[in-house]
């Protein structure tokens, strides 16, 4: 596969333009990432508290569930970040 073949494949499985400043890129991850990561997290935390507050253990299935929910949306993000993408990266890279 040459460099262009893997240019528009990578073009292709990207959601955002490709004339976005990098730190629009960051600023854009950064929010996908508090979404899909934060949500999950807050609903566990949540059917923690009702858990706890009112005794009931079944409650606590749901807690589970959620943080379970949450590991497999880590790995989703981690295989989909695009911060790599921009190539004028203003936060540099330590070995």
């Amino acid at each position: 596969m040459t460099t262009a073949g893997s240019a528009q494949v990578s073009h292709e499985l990207s959601t955002l333009p490709d004339d976005l400043p990098p730190l629009a890129v960051q600023e854009a991850e950064q929010h996908r990432w508090l979404l899909w990561f934060g949500l999950p997290a807050l609903i566990a935390a949540v059917f923690l508290a009702i858990a706890l507050g009112t005794g009931e253990e079944w409650i606590l299935t749901l807690t589970v569930i959620g943080i379970i929910s949450d590991i497999f949306v880590l790995i989703m993000l981690v295989l989909t970040t695009d911060t790599n993408s921009a190539e004028d990266s203003p936060l540099p890279h330590r070995p």
